[in-house]
């Protein structure tokens, strides 16, 4: 089964998820990139998408921001854990061009590969 969630409520399922997860208020945000694969001739430049949110910690008595990337496999979990009845499989990000002669990406929505979750039978004594 695919699922497809635009953006912004992409967005803000993880955010709400990680902000119950850590007992504090978490702002997941995107970025769009190009980034090359192949070589040579067969180099392309591919659009990808980073996910990540930024903690405040406490080094020397100094309080810094932290930024923690969120990989492909904790967003898998976090969605596998929310749709408590499927498993992800594969995650796929819509990033589009803005325009030919102007290289910004805009994060777009997600498609989610769903399977239904295995039920365990239990036999009851």
């Amino acid at each position: 089964m695919k699922m497809y969630i635009k953006a912004t409520e992409f967005l803000g399922i993880l955010s709400a998820y990680y902000s119950e997860l850590f007992g504090h208020e978490v702002k997941v945000e995107s970025e769009c990139y190009h980034d090359i694969e192949g070589y040579g001739l067969n180099a392309m430049p591919i659009s990808k998408v980073r996910f990540s949110y930024e903690t405040e910690i406490k080094i020397y008595n100094h309080t810094v921001t932290q930024t923690n990337e969120l990989s492909t496999e904790d967003i898998k979990d976090a969605f596998s854990k929310i749709l408590e009845q499927y498993d992800v499989e594969n995650i796929r990000n819509e990033v589009c061009e803005s325009d030919r002669y102007n290289s910004s990406l805009d994060f777009i929505g997600v498609e989610l590969t769903l399977r239904e979750k295995q039920k365990c039978m239990g036999l009851r004594q």
